[in-house]
């Protein structure tokens, strides 16, 4: 091991360089990237995970898969497509949109209308229709509560 050089700097004081000074910033950047980036192993090994979660809850039963009966889709050229589709459980869907410009004018939208039934648990079937622009999505149906419009103020 070599000894410190001393070297006196312009006001007389004397400072000490070791060997072990490096004053190449490329090499003391890459120090300290390997330094910040063992400490981030490290404390990433020591990290406390949460333990597995045990069930011992009954098993739910497997679910059995619904088959598609039948299924259409048409996508067109102008943006405008139909769907539709229905599962061996009794749901259906049925579905149209076109493209058409917003209401500021300055792009399109999609305006979509439809229908869906299904039955509930319960065996009563639900069906709803639908419309859907750039305004929301307005279903309609007999199982839906109707909104209560409010009579005009008068001032």
């Amino acid at each position: 091991m070599s000894q410190p050089q001393s070297v006196s700097d312009s006001s007389g004081h004397l400072n000490h360089l070791s060997h072990r000074t490096n004053t190449n910033p490329s090499l003391n950047m890459s120090m300290l990237t390997f330094a910040t980036l063992s400490a981030v192993l490290v404390a990433l090994s020591s990290a406390q995970f949460a333990p597995v979660q045990q069930f011992s809850g009954v098993a739910q039963p497997i679910r059995q898969q619904i088959p598609v009966i039948s299924r259409f889709e048409e996508r067109n050229v102008d943006g405008s497509f139909s769907q539709r589709y229905q599962t061996g459980d009794g749901q259906t869907v049925s579905e149209s949109g076109v493209t058409k410009r917003n209401h500021e004018n300055d792009g399109n939208v999609i305006v979509k209308t439809g229908s869906y039934q299904y039955t509930s648990p319960e065996g009563i079937t639900y069906t709803v229709q639908y419309t859907a622009d750039e305004f929301g999505f307005h279903p309609t149906g007999s199982h839906l509560p109707v909104p209560v419009v409010a009579p005009p103020v008068r001032f």
